[in-house]
């Protein structure tokens, strides 16, 4: 079965914004699957952590990049900060 682009027309902010609503209406749910549910349930719960670990990555990494101490307007500066890592900290 394709998955299905359903937040393809949101904005990234958008998108992760809903994505955790709907984690957040999942997650009670999980006590009240039966056993054959939770163990099938156990690889998308997986497969959806390494996605976010990902995400996490990827973003921190740009944060960094656009910290650069090379660059004129470092991005971590702007917002009072020495570099990438101590913005990400706050």
């Amino acid at each position: 079965m394709a998955e299905q682009p359903i937040f393809e027309a949101l904005s990234p902010h958008e998108a992760m914004r809903a994505a955790i609503a709907v984690l957040r209406s999942v997650q009670p749910q999980i006590a009240g699957m039966s056993d054959a549910e939770t163990v099938s349930f156990a690889p998308l719960a997986e497969e959806l952590g390494r996605l976010t670990d990902g995400v996490r990555v990827r973003t921190a990494g740009e944060i960094d990049a656009r910290s650069d101490r090379m660059l004129d307007e470092r991005l971590s500066a702007q917002h009072g900060c020495r570099n990438g890592i101590e913005l990400l900290e706050r």
